[in-house]
This record gives C-alpha cells, sequence and structure tokens, in this order.
C-alpha cells in the first residue's frame, strides 16, 4: 500500500475476490486499482482496469454498473483492444446496438488484426446469438476461435460450453468445461474457472450421470463457501 505499483496488487486482490465470488470486495478493489493508476498518470493501465472490471461485472449480472466502467475506460483511451473487450461486456448485458457498434468501427478501421477479428468479433457475435435464442449460430460462429482459446483466458471455452447447456448437449457441454479444469494455467485466478465446476454439474445432469454432478456441485461450492449471496447470475439453489 502507498507504493508507486499499488495498482497491480489491488488488481491482484480484485481477481480473486472475484474467483471466490466475492463480487463486492472484487469491485473495491478494481476501484482502488483504477484510482492508483490514474493518479500515476498510467492511462491504458487505467483504461484496461476499468474495461476488466465491466467484463466481471457482466458475468456476474451487475450490468447496471458495465456502462459506468466502459465510460470510465473511454474517457482515458481509444485503444482497439480496449474497446473491444469494452463490446463483449456490453454484449454479454444485451446492449446489442452498442456492441455491435463498436465492433463494426474496430473491425472497418483494422482489418488485419487478429486478436479483433479472430477472437473478440466472434465472441462478441456469439454472445449475441445465444441471448437471441439461436445457439447452434453461437457455435458455428466460435469455430473460427478454436486456434486462439488460450488467448481468451477461458471466454471462449465458456460461452461454447453454455450455448451446448441451451442445447441440451451435455457431453459437449462437459467437455468444455473440462477444457477449462484440465488448463487451469490459462488464467488462474479467472472467476470462469469456479463456474466450470458448476457448468459441469449441469452438463453432467443432461447426461444422466448424477454422481459426477453431485461432485462438481461439491467443487464448486468449497470454492464460493464465501461468496456473495447475492449474485443474480448464478442461480443454483433449485439445482
Amino acid at each position: 500500500k502507498g507504493k508507486p505499483n499499488e495498482y497491480l496488487a489491488q488488481g491482484w486482490q480484485s481477481e480473486t475476490a472475484a474467483f471466490s465470488g466475492q463480487l463486492q470486495r472484487s469491485q473495491q478493489f478494481s476501484d482502488g486499482a483504477f484510482e492508483s493508476a490514474k493518479r500515476l498518470d498510467q492511462k491504458d493501465v487505467a483504461a484496461q482496469i476499468a474495461v476488466a472490471a465491466a467484463g466481471r461485472d457482466a458475468l456476474f449480472g451487475a450490468c447496471e454498473r458495465v456502462k459506468e466502467q466502459i465510460t470510465k475506460a473511454f474517457s482515458i483511451t481509444s485503444r482497439h483492444v480496449t474497446k473491444g473487450n469494452a463490446g463483449n461486456a456490453l454484449a454479454s448485458c444485451g446492449e446489442f446496438t452498442q456492441a455491435q457498434s463498436i465492433i463494426a468501427e474496430l473491425t472497418r478501421r483494422f482489418p488485419t488484426d487478429t486478436v479483433l477479428n479472430k477472437i473478440l468479433l466472434p465472441l462478441v457475435q456469439a454472445r449475441i446469438e445465444l441471448q437471441r435464442g439461436n445457439a447452434a449460430q453461437a457455435v458455428q460462429l466460435l469455430e473460427t476461435t478454436r486456434p486462439y482459446e488460450g488467448y481468451a483466458l477461458f471466454q471462449i471455452a465458456y460461452l461454447r460450453g453454455q450455448t451446448y447447456l441451451d442445447q441440451k448437449k451435455g457431453m459437449d457441454a462437459a467437455a468444455e468445461f473440462q477444457k477449462m479444469l484440465d488448463h487451469r494455467g490459462w488464467h488462474p485466478t479467472s472467476p470462469l474457472y469456479p463456474l466450470a465446476h458448476l457448468g459441469l454439474a449441469r452438463a453432467a445432469q443432461l447426461t444422466g450421470d448424477p454422481a459426477r454432478a453431485r461432485q462438481a456441485y461439491q467443487n464448486f461450492f468449497a470454492l464460493w463457501k464465501d461468496a456473495d449471496p447475492d449474485i443474480r447470475t448464478i442461480q443454483v439453489t433449485n439445482e
């Protein structure tokens, strides 16, 4: 605390709090990290912190904060990766028009950017199609991302698993969530890692494997034993 790189530690604390399902603590730490980086005139770092916070809040269903975080990021920088990640967060919260506008602008400006065109664009489009009820189209859009899944830090595998759950394809969904559990090194502190246990439990239910489902639920609850009780996007009490 009080050191020039304080924002780094606060960022790590924010990630680990989110990993444990503690959204409020995670928000407090990321807000502190943003202010620390901004005070040091680390503009790109501050923008990345804000847009990462938007993605986390979208995952946890705190969509009322997403636009606030994106506004903070855009007030500092207009870097294309920051804007692409902002589009991803907006798509997660159903803000399709704004998300598509951001992605359309970026692909027009950077037609040869691999990260943008092979990862962020199909990820955003797939999120939109899934929320529109077009799970099969979402899976198809994600096919081009397979060579880059490690870079995407679980997001692609998790979204593909969700689309398979939506289609009631339990075995396919289980394979995606198990892939995340087998490759934790892609992003050791990602909140998507514990959620992969939850996804695996739901997939096992679909395949008629109650023992596997029970074990996966137990693993999830062990990781989230200190989670906030009011996280809106994760409904498990009736399962």
